[in-house]
C-alpha cells in the first residue's frame, strides 16, 4: 500500500514509518516540521492529488493536556479543523482508508481501578485536548471513509515527549532544580511502550481492509495500552534509585495534582489482543531505568 503518515517526525510517527516500510509499504510523510501544516488545505490537496494514497494514518496534532488549557484555540484549529481537512482531502482524492490516532483522554479516568477501560467506555473528556480528540472521533465516524480509531494510553520510550513526567524530572535534575512530586504519589497510568504501539498499528493497517460500510463503529476502535500500571510513587522510586547509584542528590518538591490531570488511566487490550495480535511486554522498569541512567547528568 501507499501510505501517508501525518506527524511522521513526531515521537510515535518516527517509530511507525520504518516499521511500515519493513512491512513492504511505500510511506510518505506530512509534518509541520517540514512546513506541511494540516490546516493548509491547498497544500493537502496538492499532496494527495499528486501521490494518490491508499491509506492515511493521521497522527499530526497538538499534544498535551495542560498546554491545551493555556492555548485552546491552537488545539481546536489543529486537532479538530485539521482532522476535517484530512478527511476532506481523503474523500476528494480517493484515499478511502483512514486510521485516526485519538487519545485515552477522550474517556477521562477509570471509574474502576481494577478494570482497564474497554472500547465501550463512555466519553468523558476533562481537558480541551480531550474534547478536541473526542470531537475529531465524531468527524471520523461520520466521514464515510473506511476508518479505524486508535486510542493510545500513556505512550513512553526513548527520546520521548518532553512533557512526560519522567522527562520533566530529568530536565529538573540536570538543571539543579527541585523535582516536582505530584500529589500523594498514588495517581497511576497503564504505560504503553512505543515499540509495542507501532507494531499494533502495523497490523491494523492490514486489518482495516476487513471493514466495510456495514461494520459497526465499536468494531473499528482499538485501545492500545500497556500491560503494567505504574504509580507516580513507583516511577519516582525508580528514578531515585538511579540517582543514588550515580551519587546525585536532589530536592523533592510536592505539589497538588492539576484537576485536568487524570488520577488513574489504564486500558483493556483484550480486543486488540484477539484481532491485532497486540501483546505488550512487561518491561517498563527496565526501559525507564535505562532512560534515567542515560539521561540524568549524562556526559556531553
Amino acid at each position: 500500500m501507499k501510505i501517508l503518515v501525518t506527524g511522521h517526525r513526531g515521537f510515535i510517527g518516527s517509530r511507525l514509518v520504518p516499521v511500515l516500510e519493513r512491512a513492504g509499504h511505500e510511506v510518505c510523510g506530512y509534518d509541520i516540521l517540514d512546513g506541511d501544516d494540516i490546516r493548509d488545505t491547498y497544500n493537502l490537496d496538492k499532496v494527495y492529488n499528486e501521490e494518490q494514497f491508499d491509506l492515511t494514518i493521521h497522527l499530526a496534532a497538538r499534544a498535551g493536556v495542560m498546554k491545551s488549557m493555556e492555548y485552546p484555540d491552537e488545539y481546536i484549529s489543529t486537532n479538530l479543523n485539521g482532522t476535517q481537512n484530512i478527511i476532506n482531502a481523503c474523500k476528494k482524492n480517493n484515499c478511502g482508508k483512514l486510521i485516526y490516532f485519538s487519545s485515552s483522554s477522550v474517556l477521562g479516568g477509570n471509574p474502576d481501578k481494577e478494570k482497564g477501560l474497554s472500547e465501550t467506555a463512555e466519553y468523558n473528556p476533562i481537558s480541551v485536548y480531550g474534547v478536541s480528540k473526542m470531537a475529531s472521533e465524531y468527524l471520523v465516524k461520520q466521514s464515510g471513509l473506511n476508518w479505524s480509531i486508535v486510542r493510545p494510553f500513556s505512550v513512553y520510550g526513548e527520546k520521548g515527549r518532553k512533557d512526560m513526567v519522567f522527562y520533566k524530572w530529568i530536565e529538573q535534575i540536570n538543571n539543579r532544580r527541585p523535582v516536582t512530586y505530584y500529589g500523594n504519589g498514588k495517581s497511576a497510568r497503564g504505560y504503553t511502550y512505543v515499540g509495542d504501539l507501532v507494531e499494533g498499528v502495523r497490523n491494523l493497517a492490514i486489518h482495516i481492509d476487513n471493514f466495510n460500510s456495514k461494520t459497526k463503529d465499536i468494531v473499528r476502535i482499538f485501545h492500545l495500552g500497556g500491560s503494567e500500571v505504574i504509580s507516580i510513587k513507583e516511577l519516582f522510586n525508580i528514578m531515585e534509585s538511579v540517582c543514588i547509584k550515580k551519587k546525585i542528590s536532589f530536592i523533592r518538591e510536592t505539589t497538588d495534582r492539576a484537576k485536568e490531570d487524570i488520577a488513574f488511566s489504564s486500558a483493556s487490550t483484550l480486543k486488540a489482543w484477539h484481532i491485532l495480535d497486540f501483546h505488550p511486554d512487561k518491561r517498563f522498569k527496565k526501559i525507564v531505568t535505562k532512560i534515567f541512567k542515560d539521561e540524568i547528568c549524562k556526559k556531553k
